[in-house]
């Protein structure tokens, strides 16, 4: 309804000139509000809670991405089009346009709607932040209280409440341009680590995936870790050193190399190296080159995060705050990691072996005591295909609910031709 009816009030002079930020103008934007896209982050959070998680939540991403993506570019065309880009007030743009143009009735559903959209954020955000700490804590990453899951409500209410309290204190206490940057930053560095993982791995082949294969293996013989590593470093090098000498308007010898740099790298990965590994239902296209372009955009717009606008000289500066801050909460979250995991190394040494799973999870529920025996790899979709520690150490894998061990979903059938296993 916004772009329906602020169409009708654009007027085509006020996009002359296009872009009058420029090229800097348009990757800071597109820096500071990429924390729109993490509500499509947010599906990869719940595959547990859906019918079938290996078709449903890609196709829901796909689709959210791209309908969301159109959405965005057509209410930025509008606004623009309705506002000259100088004269858009950055607190309450479509609300305070709308006035201007004397639609004080659309400003008014304009607001209701950004009300509701900020709490439906709100909701969704908590959602995916409590299923995270419940995965992590059935992973023993965080205390395992937080992955426990109330026996009437079936929701990790435990969970729920530290994110709740979490965010509340980052919202009182943190300004909302900071926190904005922030959540973009560590949303971008996200993205990149999954760029990366999904790149290591499909060259990268597992001692333990010799001994008992499973479905997405291509047969070939993988190459040697050390020769994996030196392409895998170069397209993060050459990404790193493309995003920082943007930052800091670098010689453009620098780009030209560090483009060279990323591109044999990442060629040299397509031809010279063999692929171990494939998905078998959705695999990522372009391979290797997508994964290594989006390593490299995402650092690129990290870069981004450390220019700030200079209004007296209608340019942009290099200020590092940004990096520094997530310098600091990186530094605070390997502290807390690292202090958690010396205090399980000296309780499991001294009381042996961690306990299992709460039995109150609805996706362990029926766990036998000893299920640590068999790892996720070990249990796989195509079933039946024996646990290797079955007969050796009497796994009784035993899995019922939503989730199994590895965190699929399963039929009853499924459940039954495990545990006959």
């Amino acid at each position: 309804m916004s772009i329906i009816t602020g169409a009708v009030y654009s007027q085509p002079s006020n996009w002359t000139p296009f872009a009058p930020g420029g090229f800097d103008g348009m990757f800071r934007g597109a820096s500071v509000v990429f924390f729109a896209y993490l509500g499509f982050e947010m599906m990869a959070a719940a595959p547990e809670e859906s019918i079938n998680a290996k078709r449903d939540v890609p196709l829901g991403i796909g689709i959210s991405v791209i309908g969301c993506t159109v959405l965005y570019v057509l209410m930025a065309l509008v606004i623009t089009g309705m506002v000259p880009s100088s004269q858009i007030n950055i607190k309450a743009p479509f609300s305070e346009a709308f006035k201007a143009k004397g639609a004080s009735w659309m400003a008014i559903i304009v607001a209701f709607g950004g009300l509701a959209g900020i709490l439906d954020t709100i909701v969704v955000v908590q959602y995916s932040m409590s299923r995270t700490f419940v995965m992590l804590g059935r992973m023993g990453l965080v205390p395992p209280i937080l992955s426990r899951v109330h026996p009437r409500t079936q929701t990790p209410v435990i969970s729920v409440l530290f994110c709740g309290a979490v965010s509340t204190l980052l919202a009182l206490f943190v300004p909302l341009a900071d926190l904005a940057d922030l959540t973009s930053l560590g949303a971008l560095f996200a993205f990149c680590v999954v760029s990366a993982a999904v790149l290591f791995r499909r060259y990268y082949q597992r001692p333990s995936e010799l001994a008992y294969p499973h479905p997405g293996l291509t047969g070939r013989r993988g190459a040697p870790l050390w020769l994996i590593l030196i392409p895998f470093f170069s397209i993060i090098g050459a990404s790193l050193g493309l995003a920082f000498g943007y930052a800091t308007n670098t010689h453009y010898g620098v780009w030209v190399a560090m483009g060279g740099w990323w591109f044999v790298a990442t060629m040299f990965m397509w031809l010279g190296l063999p692929q171990v590994f494939r998905p078998v239902k959705v695999a990522t296209p372009l391979f290797p080159w997508w994964p290594a372009a989006g390593i490299l955009t995402t650092l690129f717009l990290i870069g981004s995060l450390g220019l700030k606008p200079d209004n007296e000289k209608g340019t942009v500066r290099l200020d590092p705050s940004n990096w520094i801050r997530w310098g600091y909460a990186c530094l605070v979250g390997v502290v807390l990691f690292g202090a958690y995991g010396i205090t399980e190394y000296f309780y499991n040494r001294k009381h042996g072996s961690p306990p299992p799973r709460h039995a109150d999870s609805p996706f362990v529920e029926g766990m036998a005591p000893e299920h640590d025996a068999c790892s996720g790899d070990d249990i796989i979709d195509e079933l039946p295909v024996t646990c290797p520690y079955v007969e050796d150490k009497g796994c009784k894998a035993g899995v019922i609910g939503a989730g199994g061990v590895d965190g699929h979903a399963r039929t009853e059938k499924d459940v039954s031709a495990v545990e006959q296993a």
